[in-house]
């Protein structure tokens, strides 16, 4: 996906609009990271073609596409039970993380109306992972939906990783 370039993401303007590779389609990205899109007419009836994950590096990070590989170190990461105080649930073994990561890396629903896109976030200078960062984007009537997510271990939470991350992946 591409910034216009009429638009900053860094000037604090509240939307960012971005366009849909395959459908020309305008986007717009609230700060609060919820994108909604306004299909054009002839988008809404055929099947979502989506684009290729790619590699994504910013000032400080290296967001590397999600592979089943990325399990056994994501585990670590994963693995502190502070992550789930509030959203419940516990952390994964090594198989249930295989089990999703596979799942996930098909990049797309069955009837390919959800796209998925997942990264795993490092620094940029290599080393352990420090979370992931993910978009689904999801068709809703007319529009274009993205849900945008992250997970950043507690050992790297307050110093703007998940933030820098999911600008990246959002200028991606």
């Amino acid at each position: 996906m591409g910034i216009s370039s009429d638009s900053n993401p860094l000037s604090g303007k509240e939307f960012q609009s971005l366009n849909c590779k395959t459908l020309e389609c305008p986007v717009e990205v609230p700060a609060t990271g919820v994108a909604r899109v306004r299909l054009k007419p002839t988008c809404h009836d055929i099947r979502m073609s989506w684009p290729k994950i790619e590699t994504i590096k910013s000032k400080r990070l290296h967001l590397e596409p999600l592979s089943v590989d990325h399990a056994p170190e994501m585990l670590e990461v994963l693995a502190d039970a502070s992550l789930y105080e509030y959203t419940g649930g516990e952390a994964p073994s090594l198989e249930q993380l295989q089990r999703r990561y596979a799942a996930q890396t098909v990049r797309h629903s069955e009837n390919q109306l959800q796209g998925w896109f997942n990264w795993v976030v490092r620094p940029i200078n290599g080393g352990v992972p420090m979370g992931f960062v993910q978009a689904t984007l999801e068709r809703k009537a007319s529009e274009m939906v993205a849900s945008i997510a992250w997970v950043i271990s507690p050992i790297h939470q307050g110093h703007g990783v998940a933030s820098e991350a999911t600008k990246a992946m959002a200028l991606w």
